[in-house]
């Protein structure tokens, strides 16, 4: 379905043992643009081997003869990727709470305002936020109610963490 719906870039953070899966997968219907890291320099994620901080997120750009004459050009970013992470857990009562300044960079780097932004992992609604801050209309997609009530309440109150 992102083949369908996404028009130029797919950009997913993705667990770092399962990425040669996930290469594997949407490389079927995306080019393999590049990988960029999300350091958080106060960051614990307990990996594999053990702790470290970061994270990985994938670039792939659509394979569509009908947009190759629309190439979408990103906003090149000369900031590194890499902020401090704060305790949201209390907060949005989620298990993985992301950032909104780890991903407004990203969100502005790869779109333009009044474009739309999918997130179809939403969670606690921090993509959506981040979306809403920069001018980018969303949509976001979560099976559990009670993500889709924090994520809502989110964006009522404008939360910028």
């Amino acid at each position: 379905e992102l083949a369908r719906i996404c028009k130029y870039h797919l950009l997913i953070e993705v667990p770092k043992n399962k990425l040669p899966l996930f290469l594997r997968v949407l490389s079927i219907n995306w080019n393999y643009e590049y990988c960029l890291v999300l350091h958080t320099n106060n960051g614990m994620r307990n990996g594999k081997v053990g702790f470290n901080q970061f994270s990985l997120m994938l670039w792939f750009s659509a394979i569509r003869e009908q947009y190759a004459d629309e190439k979408r050009k990103i906003n090149r970013n000369r900031n590194h990727f890499s902020v401090s992470l704060e305790n949201t857990k209390k907060l949005f009562e989620h298990p993985s709470p992301k950032m909104v300044k780890h991903y407004a960079p990203i969100i502005k780097m790869f779109s333009n305002e009044g474009d739309i932004v999918l997130d179809p992992f939403l969670g606690s609604g921090t993509t959506a936020v981040a979306a809403k801050q920069l001018n980018r209309n969303f949509i976001g997609i979560e099976i559990s109610e009670k993500y889709c009530q924090i994520a809502e309440d989110r964006l009522k109150q404008d939360i910028l963490l």
